[in-house]
Formats: structure tokens, C-alpha cells, sequence
């Protein structure tokens, strides 16, 4: 195959690849890479429509031959509504993007490499019926390499719009609801596609060549042994946005470490060294007491107004009390906490998942 191997980032700030290295140093991205799921596609079952997506799309761009089809391949495999409506209005910058592309594996520097978001540009006026998330799939596809999606999810926590799940400020995006679901504002969206794929490149130079590829992959030469290329890191990060709003329909593994943490910079306190978790964002917590903008005892799955949940099975502090009436199998009185963990609050106590100890 080509060259596998990602560009060198450019014009990212000093602090932003600090934060990057933090992100690094607290996250196990082969681990978020085998937790990515979108419905048929998992690490366990190979990723088998994205290799198949990859496998028409980069051959398509050898052939300089991209056409509408392809286009609407990628809509189907995203689930794009209104897919019916995607049509070509410029066939010639269709060809032009594919030889854009293929320069892009030559060895001397080309203008992917100083203006990755120019294929962007290129395929927005060139088709008509997707926005920015599904233009970045189709570039995805086409050049894994140096290319991954954006999509509302990513931007949501690694950019602006939502505060709520807002974990980083990387991204120079918006994701908004003015139109009733999420979505990219499109206001110099390239620019901040630009930006990303120069995030997506600084993870990929300072990770090992560790990446746990499906031996499919390799076998339709699509991957070099371990180097992670762009679309790679773009799906770890997928999963951790997915693990952050929750979004997903399918439970993520536990295998992946401190997917919920929060970077050192944005919820430890100065000079702290612990694992930093979840800070409250309304309201002080009323299970361990930590007050607004302070860690919660223990770690969150979700963040809640009224303080934190346990993933796990919980200590007595943060087992639930009982709200009208008392336990009748262990004797907790109205307000009181039951003496065991609790699969479900009920009105009249609790019911333990596995019986009594």
C-alpha cells in the first residue's frame, strides 16, 4: 500500500498539544479504539462495513472516478435522513478531489499536507444534500490516512455548544440545536475541520505504532502493521465522546480505562496529582458533600444536577434512602439508607439484585 503514515500537524498552539499529551497520559486510546460501535461495525465483528466502505472508496480515488454513488454509499452507512436529496452539481471538481487526494501519498510535500481542509471545500461545492459531518466521511473513506469524520458528537465535547458535555476546548466548532437535532454550524466549518485534522495528526505522530488493527485490514492492505492513521484516531475519540454524552445504544466495555475521566486541566485542582472526576456543575453534591466546581468522592458515570451515581457496586454513601416509606427487609427507616446496594428505588425500600449477603 502507500505511504500509511500520517502528515505532521500544523498551527497547533503550545497548550493545545499540552492538553493533547495530558488527554494521552490519562487515556488508553488502543483501549477506546476497540470500544468503537456504530451498529454493525465493532472491533469483535472486524469493522466490517467500514472496510468495506474503505475498500470501494480508495479504490474509486486510485481511479480518479468518484462519483454519486459512493457518495450515497457513505449517507447509507451513517443513516443520513433525507439521502434521497444528495445529488452532484459539479462532476469535474468530483475528479479534480480525487486527484487532490491521490497527491496526497506522493513523498514530497503537497497541498493536503499544508491545506488538508481543501478537499473539504472542494466536495461541499461539488455535491449538494450533506453538510460538514458527512463531507468529512466521505474524505474519511477516500484517504484514511490523513483524514477522519466530524461529527456533532465529537464537536459537542471537544468543542463549543454544549456545556453540559463540553470536556475540552479544541475545536474552533459549534454543534447547535436550532433546528431541532444536533448539528455543525457551517460558518467557516473548513477552518475547523482544518484544525482537527491537524489534531487528529498530532495524535497519530506522538502515539506508538500500536494500533490494534482487525487483521482484515491488513489483508486488503488498507493499514501498515500498528501505525495509527487519522480515520483511527478519529474513531477512539468517537468512543470517548460517545462514552461523555451517552449516546450510544449499545453499552460500552469496561475494559476501557478512565474513559470517563476528566483532563487535569479543566477539573484538578493546582498541583493536585490524583485522577481528577467529574467536578459538580449546579449544585454541591449531596452524596460525598463536594460543593460546586469540586470533585465528586467517587467516580461518576453521568454528570447529575443534584450530584453523582456509582458505575459500580457503591459505598454506603451513595446508596439510595428511601423516600416514603420504610425498608421492610432491612428495617431503614423513611430517609434512611437501605443496608444493601440497590438494584431499583422503590417506594417501599429496596429489592437487592443478588440477594442478601
Amino acid at each position: 500500500m502507500e505511504n500509511g503514515r500520517p502528515y505532521r500537524p500544523r498551527g497547533l498552539s503550545s497548550e493545545l498539544t499540552g492538553e493533547i499529551d495530558r488527554f494521552l497520559a490519562d487515556h488508553e486510546l488502543q483501549d477506546l479504539y476497540r470500544t468503537y460501535s456504530w451498529r454493525n461495525d465493532t472491533f469483535k465483528r472486524g469493522f466490517p462495513d467500514i472496510l468495506q466502505l474503505e475498500r470501494r472508496l480508495v479504490r474509486r480515488r486510485k481511479s480518479a472516478n468518484l462519483d454519486i454513488e459512493d457518495i450515497r454509499k457513505v449517507a447509507d452507512w451513517g443513516r443520513l435522513p433525507n439521502r434521497k436529496r444528495i445529488s452532484v452539481k459539479d462532476t469535474g471538481r468530483l475528479r479534480i478531489l480525487a486527484l487532490r487526494l491521490n497527491g496526497a501519498q506522493s513523498e514530497n510535500e503537497t497541498i493536503i499536507a499544508r491545506e488538508p481542509e481543501m478537499p473539504a471545500g472542494l466536495l461541499d461545492n461539488a455535491v449538494t444534500g450533506i453538510g460538514a459531518t458527512y463531507v468529512s466521511k466521505v474524505l474519511r473513506f477516500t484517504l484514511p490516512e490523513q483524514y477522519g469524520a466530524i461529527d456533532t458528537r465529537l464537536v459537542r465535547v471537544l468543542g463549543n455548544g454544549d456545556p453540559i458535555n463540553s470536556r475540552f476546548d479544541w475545536l474552533p466548532l459549534t454543534a447547535d440545536t436550532s433546528n431541532g437535532r444536533w448539528a455543525i454550524s457551517l460558518a467557516s466549518w473548513t477552518q475547523g475541520y482544518k484544525v482537527w485534522i491537524n489534531i487528529l495528526r498530532y495524535f497519530a505522530n506522538a502515539l506508538p505504532d500500536s494500533c490494534p488493527h482487525p487483521e482484515s485490514f491488513y489483508r486488503h492492505e488498507l493499514r501498515q502493521d500498528g501505525i495509527w492513521t487519522c480515520a483511527d484516531v478519529e474513531m477512539a475519540l468517537f468512543s470517548y465522546a460517545t462514552g461523555v454524552t451517552n449516546d450510544s445504544k449499545e453499552p460500552l466495555s469496561s475494559s476501557t480505562k478512565r474513559r470517563y475521566v476528566d483532563p487535569p486541566a479543566r477539573h484538578k485542582s493546582p498541583g493536585s496529582t490524583s485522577v481528577s472526576r467529574y467536578s459538580n456543575r449546579q449544585r454541591p453534591c449531596p452524596d460525598c458533600g463536594a460543593g460546586i466546581g469540586q470533585a465528586c468522592k467517587y467516580p461518576s458515570g453521568h454528570i447529575y444536577p443534584d450530584g453523582h451515581r456509582s458505575r459500580g457496586r457503591p459505598p454506603v454513601e451513595l446508596r439510595n434512602a428511601n423516600r416514603r416509606y420504610p425498608c421492610p427487609k432491612c428495617g431503614a427507616g423513611v430517609g434512611e439508607v437501605c443496608k444493601y446496594p440497590s438494584g431499583f428505588r422503590y417506594e417501599q425500600g429496596h429489592s437487592q439484585r443478588t440477594g442478601y449477603m
